[in-house]
């Protein structure tokens, strides 16, 4: 199996590696199986975790003529500090390419993703501790897979059991500004991520690792309900004068109007067929994380001042140190903790733009562009039959899925505390409820000291007709479900029902981008970071053929995640107030003072009394020339009025 370097070129980028390494191959000589079908780069897929794999480098000319190669490899969930496994020694090949191995054993490999780094320096240089002298020659993250869990993966989400109608969440990709996820063989190709291995635990579904990068998503399906619509007499007058079938519903922006069940007859047998319709919402929701570092943590020598660093997956752009940990492409699993290679890799990423075999680097902090989420799902409709027959039949089958209504929005920020508290009095409640426990911020107009930026939320999927779709996705790692042969009833040639497809997959989009509550410090630096997440929501109707005996348990009613569940609870401490407001809001200190200060003068100034009768007589002499000065101004409007009268 073998992993090609693959360079993408950013402008005009010029690498000082020679011809041979750019044309070096990585491959798995012996303890990898056929990847299939999957999709994931740089894929090793074992029989089982204890398999020992060898890696092999190959290069058309000889590498190490004048310089050392070093390898490092280990699993970043397992070290914190990837270890130096020695110098690959390359030997020359009868077909004249020169090749080096090394083995790994189960133990060493672990689970999840194994790193490897080969590195040059100097012929003879010793192994300086800042890496200053090392240049990255292959930088590689491998994903471990074993045929037990990619057996997994490939039969995906169960069907549901039986007498229901499921939506199950089963698939994800993601589209950002460091490219596609997750990431697949082929540059840009499009795979999915298969849920099948967090059984049922979509609550915080994340791409491309915490802290950095795109934000995590929740997604959260409502069990489905029936139509609540009837078709009886005054409902069809109703129909008829309107125009319009069903009755409407509204939940806040949502609205739709569900249609009655109603029942038709197909085929030469007139064989009767219920069309039923079900509901059900499907809520994305972002999960936005963030990671504080101190000046100590990201190597920083400021004297007097102790920043604070954020890694977040936030619309944010912070001031951050050259750290590969705030870049938005980062991932541990890839990229690892290691200070050392860290450095290295940012020395030749900030020099060349992109190491080989580590693909497209993007070094703006936070979630580095606009998201686009589309999230795959399985319908899966497995009816009661009320018979007693044992001969298998087709009870039930879709006929279409729909999107009825459909909103995005922020969640939002709220501030928790007394309403009546001084420190809440300038905020603004314009967001989700101002209660007596909590009050919302205007995001646009933020109390003093913080600063905001906006949140995303814009559909991809509007309303209509969702394509129901047979075919197997292409999966990669970070397969899809094949159909489950105990699911599918054996149909007589003649029965309507059988070419209808008893579980389908669909899938909605919505472009979803976290904010974030910036709370300045000094310097330029930020004090705080508070992610504002962001959801969209779609209704779904499921329009369901069955034969009249079938039958169905569902909700009895609509259940959805509502906006106020979809918010943060912050502090916000007083805002700093003007000097100038003090004086206004304690005028008796200010006369009390003023008297102290005259008594201190009269007392312990030496002529004070006679200096206070000086300042007195100024005074006095003020007024009066105030008084003189008034006086005079309205004799003469008073002469000018009196001459104005006469006249």
């Amino acid at each position: 199996m073998t992993f090609p370097i693959t360079v993408p070129l950013v402008g005009v980028l010029v690498f000082w590696l020679s011809p041979a390494w750019a044309e070096m191959l990585v491959d798995c000589l012996y303890g990898c199986e056929g990847p299939g079908t999957n999709q994931s780069a740089n894929l090793i897929l074992r029989k089982q975790e204890s398999t020992p794999v060898m890696i092999r480098w190959t290069a058309p000319e000889n590498p190490q003529a004048t310089v050392q190669i070093t390898l490092y490899a280990g699993n970043p969930a397992m070290q914190e500090t990837i270890p130096e496994r020695g110098a690959l020694q390359f030997r020359m090949t009868e077909a004249g390419k020169w090749e080096a191995t090394h083995e790994f054993s189960g133990t060493e490999l672990g689970r999840g993703t194994f790193l490897t780094v080969v590195t040059q320096r100097p012929q003879g240089a010793e192994r300086e501790a800042s890496g200053e002298d090392e240049t990255i020659l292959d930088w590689r993250a491998f994903r471990l897979l074993t045929k037990s869990e990619q057996q997994r993966k490939e039969q995906g989400v169960r069907p549901g059991g039986e007498g229901s109608v499921m939506i199950a969440p089963a698939l994800l990709q993601a589209s950002s500004g460091h490219g596609t996820l997750p990431p697949a063989r082929g540059g840009d190709k499009r795979a999915w991520w298969s849920l099948a291995d967090l059984e049922g635990n979509t609550s915080d579904v994340d791409l491309d690792g915490d802290a950095s990068g795109i934000p995590g998503l929740t997604l959260q399906v409502s069990t489905p309900w029936p139509s609540s619509a009837t078709e009886d007499w005054k409902q069809s007058i109703r129909q008829h004068i309107s125009g319009v079938a069903g009755h409407q519903v509204r939940f806040g922006e949502l609205e739709w109007w569900e249609k009655p069940d109603r029942r038709i007859t197909l085929g030469k047998s007139k064989q009767p067929i219920d069309l039923r319709h079900y509901y059900t919402v499907i809520t994305l929701f972002t999960n936005a994380t963030v990671k504080s570092f101190n000046d100590k943590e990201i190597g920083g020598n400021h004297w007097f001042i102790d920043p604070t660093y954020f890694a977040h997956e936030t619309s944010a752009r912070l001031k951050h140190t050259e750290d590969p940990r705030f870049w938005a492409s980062y991932s541990r699993r890839e990229h690892s903790t290691d200070p050392r290679l860290l450095h290295m890799l940012y020395r030749q990423v900030a020099r060349d733009g992109t190491v080989p075999g580590l693909g497209l680097v993007q070094r703006d902090d936070g979630d580095g562009g606009p998201v686009i989420y589309t999230a795959g799902f399985y319908a899966t409709v497995r009816p009661w039959e009320s018979t007693t027959t044992t001969k298998r039949r087709a009870t039930a089958g879709f006929v279409g899925l729909d999107v009825v209504a459909a909103r995005a929005g922020i969640g939002g920020l709220v501030i928790t505390g007394s309403a009546g508290a001084s420190a809440l009095e300038p905020i603004w409640c314009q967001v989700i409820r101002c209660g007596t426990s909590a009050k919302g911020l205007d995001l646009d107009k933020p109390p003093e000291g913080y600063e905001a930026t906006q949140a995303v939320a814009s559909l991809a999927t509007l309303s209509g007709e969702l394509p129901m779709i047979a075919e197997n996705p292409e999966l990669a790692e970070r397969f899809t479900p094949s159909e489950d042969a105990s699911s599918q009833a054996e149909a007589p040639a003649d029965d309507v029902l059988a070419a209808l497809p008893a579980r389908v997959r669909f899938g909605v989009s919505a472009n979803l981008r976290s904010g974030a509550l910036l709370q300045r410090g000094s310097w330029g630096y930020i004090q705080n970071l508070v992610p504002i997440n962001a959801y969209a929501q779609f209704v779904v109707k499921l329009t369901v053929a069955m034969i009249p005996e079938a039958q169905l348990v569902t909700s009895d009613e609509p259940i959805m995640p509502m906006p106020v569940e979809m918010t943060n609870s912050i502090t916000v401490p007083p805002p700093p107030k003007a000097w100038w407001s003090w004086p206004t809001e304690h005028p008796l200190l200010l006369l009390a003072g003023a008297g102290l200060l005259l008594t201190g003068i009269l007392i312990f100034v030496p002529g004070g009394i006679p200096l206070l009768r000086s300042i007195m007589k100024v005074v006095t002499q003020v007024l009066q020339l105030a008084v003189d000065v008034i006086n005079h101004f309205i004799k003469k409007v008073a002469a000018l009025v009196h001459k104005k009268l006469e006249g």
